[in-house]
C-alpha cells in the first residue's frame, strides 16, 4: 500500500490511519489461510515522524512433531521512524536499514512488512513451538 504523505508533510495533519488487507508471502509448510489484516499509523510529533503497524494473518499448518493441524493467527508488529528522502544522505539509508522506512516523492510504501515479520525458519519454529505449549 503506498501512502500518500503531503497533507502530513505540509504539516496539515498529525495522523494519517492504516487500515488495509495485505497477501502474505507464501511459506513452505504454511498456508495462510486468508489475507492479513494491517491496522496502524503514521504519526507526526513535532517533525518527528513515526509508522507503527500491526499485522494479523490467519493460517494452518502441521505440526512436525505429532503430525497435528495446528491453526491460529501470528501477529506481527512493525515500527520505524519515517524520513524523507532528501533528509538522509544515501550512505544514512543503507546503514539503518532496519531504523527507517523512507518518503519518497511524497509517498510511502507501507508493504514493507511482508518482508520484515521474522526469517521463514523463526517463523515455522515459533508454530511448533506454539502448538506444542497447546497441547500440553
Amino acid at each position: 500500500m503506498i501512502l500518500d504523505m503531503g497533507p502530513m508533510l505540509r504539516g496539515e495533519v498529525d495522523t494519517i490511519p492504516v487500515d488495509y488487507m495485505l497477501r502474505p508471502e507464501p511459506l513452505q509448510g504454511i498456508e495462510f489461510t486468508a489475507d492479513a489484516h494491517v491496522v496502524g499509523k503514521v504519526t507526526d510529533t513535532g517533525g518527528y515522524m513515526r509508522l507503527v503497524l500491526e499485522a494479523d494473518m490467519p493460517y494452518a499448518t502441521i505440526c512436525a512433531r505429532c503430525l497435528d493441524q495446528v491453526d491460529g493467527v501470528y501477529t506481527v508488529s512493525f515500527e520505524r521512524t519515517v524520513a524523507e528522502e532528501k533528509s538522509l544522505t544515501e550512505e544514512q539509508i543503507e546503514d539503518n536499514v532496519d531504523e527507517y522506512i523512507i518518503v519518497r516523492d511524497g509517498q510511502l510504501d507501507i508493504d514493507v512488512i511482508k518482508g520484515k515479520a521474522k526469517r521463514k525458519k523463526e517463523r515455522k519454529q515459533f508454530f511448533h513451538r506454539m502448538h506444542s505449549f497447546f497441547k500440553s
